[in-house]
């Protein structure tokens, strides 16, 4: 679909070409009657009479002279105007080459200067909205699973359009977008029927994809879809380097005794995950709140150093149960906190239930031979429940009322 000013530079080439033609008739409707009207007077003073064949006469040589020469004129015209038109497009191409060298210069400083890899993928999308104002963008970015999507940024992006983004990622990594691209489409209006989309992988110095640029407008012409398979290429090393800072920090991020993440990296992943679920409404996120019931009596009874087993065997048993992509973290002394990205209540509740039959299946086998029973509190919230600023809240209320229901068991049975 063309856009305005192309529309308009169209326009203004075919009203010139229509002024030149007018001009041209008009010269030649000049030179006709300037011969009709003195030819005959001459004829007049030179024989003394008046004849109609002199009218015909002079009609018939003044359209012989002239036409050649207009149509000469419109040739002139017409090259004239060609020239102007190339130098234009010689000038556009080379401002277009310009802002987009501009803006692969800006992204690489953006790229070096931002440490949050959201705040870089906004800042590409901006580059790129400024040079391809009639399309929109969105970029996703996987995590260790790549049917899992770390990061979605997709401001042009309606929220049902990027829920099925979210939903069906899948269908970029399995060789099928266009059966997302389908889906996507049957949310689009009628008026969007030159509606197109385009697919730009982003692969990492191995060859594995490790995220896509979703591209929404019309086709991008030839030129086009080469600037932006530079920028791709560009955020895909930009991309990748933060990703492999985000696996050195979690390296320094981890919890001593258990080996998994530690409460200073739980508060930073929950804040990012918060602003991601503000900035794009389709980024739901999970979180469950873990207590171990009766660690002090296990402390008291078979000694710390069956309580460090204790805390190590849950913290194994939470990785078990856990998809590779979500973030357990220990918190506290026996307390637990798992962070699921792309995740809904539903998912998370199944979660805890997992945790709970797995944890009851594997007992702690002490030194004397003697099982210890494992029992944990949880409480699950998801940011689709009760928005991202309370889930903390939420999640860890139901902990204590999941608590308040064991030890109340426990009364009861004794």
């Amino acid at each position: 679909m063309p856009s305005p000013s192309d529309t308009l530079m169209r326009l203004q080439r075919w009203v010139f070409r229509q002024s030149q033609w007018a001009l041209a008739l008009a010269i030649y409707a000049v030179v006709v009657s300037a011969a009709v009207g003195i030819a005959p007077l001459f004829y007049y003073m030179v024989e003394g009479r008046f004849t109609t064949g002199i009218l015909v006469a002079a009609f018939g040589t003044a359209s012989v002279i002239s036409i050649p020469l207009m149509w000469i004129f419109l040739k002139i015209a017409y090259i004239l105007i060609d020239n102007q038109e190339e130098s234009a497009r010689s000038r556009a191409d080379s401002e277009r080459q310009r802002d987009i060298l501009s803006g692969l210069l800006d992204a690489s400083l953006v790229m070096q200067q931002k440490e949050d890899l959201v705040e870089l993928l906004e800042a590409t999308i901006q580059h790129l909205q400024h040079l391809f104002r009639q399309h929109h963008f969105a970029l996703l970015v996987y995590g260790r699973r790549r049917n899992v999507v770390r990061h979605l940024v997709a401001p042009g992006l309606s929220e049902a359009e990027q829920r099925t983004l979210l939903l069906h990622s899948h269908l970029l990594l399995t060789g099928h977008p266009e059966q997302l691209f389908e889906q996507l489409n049957a949310l689009s209006t009628p008026a969007d029927a030159s509606l197109r989309w385009t697919l730009f992988p982003l692969w990492n110095r191995m060859d594995r994809i490790i995220g896509h640029m979703v591209v929404k407008g019309g086709d991008l012409p030839q030129e086009s879809h080469k600037a932006v398979e530079l920028f791709r290429d560009q955020l895909a090393a930009g991309v990748e380097n933060h990703l492999l800072r985000m696996e050195l920090t979690q390296l320094a991020n981890t919890d001593g005794l258990t080996g998994i993440f530690n409460r200073s990296h739980f508060q930073n992943t929950l804040e990012a995950h918060q602003d991601a679920k503000r900035q794009t409404p389709a980024m739901d996120f999970s979180l469950l709140m873990i207590d171990i019931n009766g660690l002090k009596p296990a402390n008291d009874g078979h000694g710390h150093l069956t309580g460090d087993q204790l805390i190590i065997r849950v913290a194994q048993l939470l990785k078990a149960a856990c998809r590779s992509e979500d973030i357990v973290c220990r918190i506290g002394g026996d307390e637990f906190a798992i962070l699921c990205p792309a995740s809904r209540q539903e998912q998370a509740d199944r979660l805890a239930e997992r945790i709970r039959e797995q944890v009851g299946e594997r007992p702690l086998k002490l030194k004397d031979g003697q099982l210890l029973p494992i029992s944990l509190s949880i409480g699950a919230a998801c940011s689709d429940d009760c928005g991202p600023e309370q889930i903390l809240i939420v999640a860890d209320r139901r902990m204590y009322e999941d608590k308040q229901r064991f030890y109340a068991q426990q009364a009861s049975a004794s």
